[in-house]
């Protein structure tokens, strides 16, 4: 009996910590991304982005479905194109928002650093 605990311990020990480390590692994953958007939206620099596309993500599956990314697209003053995803939302919104201006949070003039807040798109489940 002992030399059985003794290799489930030998097994399931390690294990439960590699998953363990796995899963910190996304959790601050998370909350650097968070801590992120959060200080480019109290910096306050935006620029105006036009939604061009929504694309539905087949690579992940949760129990809401498919993930959608909202693609945005601004040209500056020179003419140079940049292209902005938003992060995974889970409620598809619908397509007449092609077109619509949506508020990309940059750092400085850097385009690539940014956070493109998409939540006034995003259709609102409704209460009962």
């Amino acid at each position: 009996a002992d030399a059985g605990a003794a290799i489930v311990q030998a097994i399931f020990i390690p294990l439960g910590f590699v998953l363990l480390l796995v899963g910190a590692v996304f959790l601050i994953r998370a909350a650097r991304k968070k801590h992120q958007a959060d200080q480019l939206i109290a910096d306050g620099r935006y620029i105006w982005a036009t939604v061009t596309d929504l694309r539905e993500s087949q690579s992940g599956n949760t129990f809401r479905g498919h993930p959608c990314v909202i693609c945005a697209s601004y040209t500056d003053a020179y003419g140079q194109i940049y292209y902005f995803q938003s992060r995974y939302v889970y409620r598809k919104p619908d397509p007449s928002v092609l077109g619509n201006p949506v508020k990309v949070y940059i750092q400085g003039n850097q385009y690539s650093t940014y956070y493109a807040d998409v939540e006034p798109l995003i259709p609102h489940r409704k209460k009962a």
